[in-house]
């Protein structure tokens, strides 16, 4: 008898042992680290615009997207014979625009985000994280809407939660007295909720790339690359803060941050949108989202609390601002509490790539 040897995990196999909840939990320590360097890049005083900061975040990302891309997809396609018919073809390519146009909701959202950053001054994150939080809320309406997924009882009843939370974030902050807070710091309410929009429409968009067979990293440089010539264009045309083109000396200037700033926004990005990004896609693979979101929940608080020890105290958060932050969280908790029943989708049989 021939003994046959015993196969060896490799490394994903070995990964995916690791249990969903920690990998979410890395994810949500990932986001809130992420989210103090994108604060620490505004509160510099050579702040960058907010559609430069865009821009220069989807650099890393795409490096990366495009890297694992070409070796990991492409090996993968030498190694299997596939011949598509025109109509897989076309039906693949409509999933590559929907990802493109997904890169450049993204950026916006990402550049509404750093506006409502800027105009909140040192209270940026404590304002703004809980009303761009409510982009999960929004994807699961739109979820609902357009791709006919299944609401529950319990969504309903974290969509009230959330919206006293956010209420009573907005009256808090607006009845205390910190010398530290913006003026215009209410600007924050829309432009969060813009943020929040965005990114819930860029998820809706990313699925529905996916669900037409565009493979996840292939279809991630996509969003970034589409997403970076976006924001690039938008910046050379409102880059003043009014509808007008911007020469080549002013475009330039919209890059000219010292390295401190550059190192922030380059640092936020490869927390958040790579290390986060594949902690989270890990928890998603190994685990039911319904069990490791609600994770996620807790982490503009983390956010919030990790600010104030590294920035200072001038990002301290008021209290009662902070304990409707926490309803926020238990609003979407609440949202996550059954699992969501996706519809069956008819499509053509593509290989996923």
């Amino acid at each position: 008898m021939t003994s046959k040897k015993m196969k060896q995990p490799n490394l994903f196999t070995l990964l995916e042992q690791v249990p969903g909840q920690v990998w979410m939990t890395l994810a949500m320590l990932s986001f809130a680290a992420g989210n103090v360097y994108d604060q620490a890049a505004t509160q510099n005083i050579n702040r960058p615009g907010a559609l430069a900061a865009a821009t220069i975040q989807t650099i890393p990302i795409i490096i990366y997207a495009l890297a694992v891309y070409l070796i990991v997809i492409r090996r993968r396609r030498s190694n299997t014979a596939h011949v598509e018919t025109t109509e897989v073809k076309q039906y693949r390519g409509q999933g590559r625009w929907l990802f493109m146009l997904a890169g450049v909701f993204t950026q916006i959202g990402t550049a509404a985000f750093f506006q409502a950053l800027i105009v909140s001054g040192f209270q940026g994150l404590n304002i703004t994280l809980p009303f761009v939080q409510t982009w999960e809320l929004i994807a699961i309406i739109m979820g609902v809407v357009f791709l006919k997924e299944k609401a529950t009882r319990y969504i309903y009843a974290g969509m009230i939660i959330m919206v006293i939370g956010l209420a009573g974030v907005a009256i808090a902050t607006h009845s205390q007295e910190n010398p530290f807070l913006s003026k215009d710091w209410w600007w924050a309410i829309p432009f969060g909720l813009g943020a929040a929009f965005c990114w819930a429409s860029a998820a809706i968009l990313a699925r529905g790339g996916m669900n037409r067979g565009v493979s996840a990293f292939g279809g991630l440089a996509l969003q970034y690359f589409a997403g970076a010539i976006g924001a690039f264009l938008l910046m050379c045309v409102l880059g003043n803060g009014k509808f007008e083109l911007l020469t080549f000396n002013e475009i330039g200037q919209q890059f000219t941050l010292s390295e401190q700033v550059w190192l922030y926004l380059l640092g936020g990005a490869i927390i958040n949108g790579i290390l986060a990004t594949g902690f989270l896609t890990f928890a998603l693979r190994v685990a039911p989202a319904y069990k490791v979101l609600p994770i996620n929940a807790v982490y503009p608080a983390l956010a919030v609390l990790l600010s104030w020890l590294a920035l200072g105290d001038r990002n301290r958060p008021d209290l009662w601002a902070f304990l409707s932050l926490l309803v926020v969280a238990a609003g979407l908790i609440f949202t996550q509490v059954g699992p969501i029943i996706l519809p069956a989708r008819a499509r053509p049989g593509i290989a996923r790539k």
